[in-house]
């Protein structure tokens, strides 16, 4: 994989989280007060500089192979797959990429099917799912989620 697939992640809500907070920038941390009947199965945040067409929030990005860290870290991961919603607000799948731990996985299909399914049967009672799709495609998403951020930035821009 080449460098497309590194990317800074800011953690929202750790892994065993039951408590959603989300950032609002310019306003700091919002806990929004929605508890999860089961926690997180992953490290779960987003892909600063990037814009989901489908919600106009940054892509969301599910980090695995780590232990908990805490709302507001920042760190570097890498994709290895996508997780697909039928509404477009696509999931990409990370692991760690940071100085003191690479991970070994590059692709989706190297995850214990036991992780995944954790991952489907979390977002299954709120969303219609489409599987998965692998890191080429997840790496793609990325590029053109910090495009679309591109072009939010020209619109709102004078003159624009």
């Amino acid at each position: 994989m080449d460098d497309s697939s590194v990317f800074d992640v800011v953690i929202e809500n750790p892994l065993h989280s039951t408590v959603r907070t989300v950032y609002e920038e310019g306003r700091g941390w919002v806990e929004t007060g929605l508890v999860f009947q089961v926690p997180l199965p992953a490290e779960y945040g987003f892909i600063p500089g990037t814009c989901n067409a489908a919600d106009g929030d940054p892509a969301d990005v599910l980090v695995i192979g780590s232990e908990p860290t805490w709302t507001g870290c920042r760190y570097r991961a890498r994709a290895i797959g996508l997780l697909l919603r039928a509404d477009g607000d696509h999931k990409v799948l990370a692991v760690p990429h940071t100085a003191a731990y690479i991970s070994p996985l590059h692709d989706v299909a190297e995850v214990a099917p036991e992780v995944l399914r954790r991952i489907e049967d979390w977002f299954r009672p709120y969303f219609e799912l489409r599987g998965w799709d692998d890191a080429r495609r997840a790496v793609e998403w990325i590029g053109a989620c910090r495009a679309a951020a591109g072009s939010e930035r020209l619109q709102g821009e004078p003159g624009a």
